[in-house]
């Protein structure tokens, strides 16, 4: 609540400056507020009193009357809210805070429907009650001041009357008269203006009440004006809605046709594709089972081929075995080689020796023919042959060692000659195997092929009804897309209607609250 009445000070212009403006505006200074502070004793002795003048006048009319049946407060409750108002009126202190209990008195007459002249009267009532209480006050006074001037008097003329020249007394009792009626005047005086004053600050304080009063009343009434010009500017636009959602309304049927239109087709279009997609479905049925033969007869390649790619293996270690006899077939020929080159260097000794025996034979028919009959020469000759001989039966010795070691050498070149002929053989075997095993592939391929040809012409055929699908899907994808805008169309303009059909019942609803609220500020609400 005090937040409320702190927006509606800020609201109004409330500002420190601003009741400082007010104040200096109406003369409301620091002497009013002393005054006003010292009525506070008037109203705690005579509050009931204070109070019960107040209200008399409003609870003895029936128009005020009638606001006061329309407050939720009892009458205890407003009694003592009009104690609080005349105890802050004369509580001594005058600052934005106490300005702005003033705008919630506002607001709560204000909610009550209290026409503003209604609470300027009761303000009137509020100055009348305060003046009447200061002309008593002043009366009091002054008439105090009255009977002191009295008793000074007398006090005078009886001292005047023990003066023993009369002409003196009389002239002394003429000249106090005199001077007690011009104190009697001043004292009255002085009474008026200090009654005057207190009256002053009373009217210049509950005036600057009024004014924050006054200015709550104004700000709730420019509310409602606005409020009034709202409520016609939202009828405005509630008829540029309706208009607005006739015009959509329209074009939504117009959507509407179309897309049952697209509809219909795309359901032929469908069907269409139904059928396509039935005999695609054969198709694909058929390659499934091509599929399967071919992977079978690719099993059969594929064992085929593992088997061929054995005996190559076997094959190949059998060559390598060759390799291996013909190795040793050839270190074998090298050494008969060795052994022939050395029967050949052997055969050139014997010749040597051959020749040489036939020079010594030769020399010995010379010596024979020289000597005749003596036998020394031939002795000599004898032993040279016999050495050259035996020289002759050492290397023949020797060459019959070469000749049977090749012959050993030559076995065993025919042995490793047969073994490397065996081993050809037997991968000559192995290659027969494995051209018959590549010839086994070759055949399987070519069934592999031929699968592959019916799958390809299986595939072909399913393409063409792909290619056909997709036609009629693109097609229904078209139409499907144009349905969707449409239906996006029709979407937002439900949407729109919507939000149009929201926008209308906000206006209603406003214009409905509008309507409850709205009030004459400053007119008569009821009859007589």
């Amino acid at each position: 609540m005090e937040r409320d009445a702190d927006d509606l000070a800020d609201e109004i212009g409330l500002t420190e400056s601003n009741i400082e403006w007010r104040k200096e505006f109406v003369g409301f200074d620091e002497n009013d507020e002393r005054r006003l502070a010292a009525l506070h004793d008037v109203v705690e002795q005579r509050r009931e009193d204070l109070v019960t003048a107040f209200l008399e006048p409003i609870q003895s009319h029936r128009r005020t009357r009638a606001v006061l049946e329309r407050s939720p407060r009892t009458d205890r409750e407003l009694r003592r809210i009009v104690v609080g108002y005349l105890e802050t009126l004369t509580g001594g202190s005058y600052d934005r805070r106490y300005f702005t209990h003033r705008t919630r008195i506002g607001r709560l007459h204000d909610r009550l429907e209290m026409p503003l002249h209604y609470f300027g009267g009761m303000f009137a009532n509020l100055n009348a009650i305060f003046l009447e209480e200061i002309r008593e006050a002043t009366k009091r006074e002054a008439m105090a001041a009255l009977d002191e001037v009295a008793v000074t008097d007398t006090d005078a003329n009886a001292d005047a009357n023990v003066d023993e020249d009369a002409d003196d007394t009389a002239t002394d009792g003429t000249r106090a008269g005199v001077d007690g009626l011009e104190e009697a005047r001043d004292a009255v005086a002085d009474a008026i203006d200090d009654g005057f004053a207190d009256a002053t600050a009373t009217i210049r304080g509950t005036n600057l009440d009024m004014q924050v009063i006054n200015d709550t009343y104004l700000h709730s009434y420019s509310e409602r004006i606005e409020s009034a010009e709202e409520q016609q500017a939202a009828a405005e636009r509630v008829a540029e809605a309706v208009d607005e959602l006739e015009e959509i309304t329209d074009d939504v049927d117009t959507q509407a046709a179309e897309i049952r239109e697209l509809t219909d087709d795309q359901t032929e279009t469908m069907e269409e594709t139904a059928g396509e997609v039935s005999d695609l479905s054969a198709t694909i049925e058929e390659i499934a089972s091509t599929a399967e033969e071919v992977s079978a007869t690719t099993e059969e390649a594929e064992r085929t081929a593992t088997r061929a790619t054995e005996t190559a293996e076997n094959a190949i270690e059998e060559m390598e075995r060759v390799e291996s006899v013909t190795g040793d077939a050839t270190d074998d020929i090298e050494k008969l080689r060795e052994s022939v080159e050395r029967i050949d260097e052997i055969v050139d000794v014997i010749n040597q020796i051959a020749d040489q025996t036939n020079l010594l034979a030769l020399n010995a028919s010379i010596e024979a023919a020289h000597a005749g009959g003596d036998g020394d020469g031939f002795a000599v000759v004898a032993n040279e042959v016999k050495s050259l001989a035996e020289e002759s039966q050492e290397e023949a010795s020797t060459i019959e060692s070469l000749v049977e070691r090749i012959q050993t050498d030559t076995e065993e070149t025919v042995s490793t000659l047969r073994t490397a002929n065996e081993a050809v053989s037997s991968a000559v075997d192995d290659v027969a195997e494995t051209v018959d095993g590549l010839r086994r592939i070759e055949a399987t391929i070519e069934e592999a092929n031929a699968g592959t040809d019916e799958v390809a012409d299986a595939t072909d055929d399913q393409a063409a009804s792909t290619e056909e699908v997709a036609t009629a899907i693109d097609g229904a994808l078209e139409d499907t897309r144009d349905v969707s805008d449409r239906s996006d169309a029709i979407g937002s303009a439900t949407d729109r209607q919507s939000d149009l059909v929201e926008d209308i019942a906000a206006e209603v609803e406003r214009f409905a609250d509008g309507e409850h609220e709205q009030r004459t500020v400053t007119g008569d609400r009821f009859d007589d």
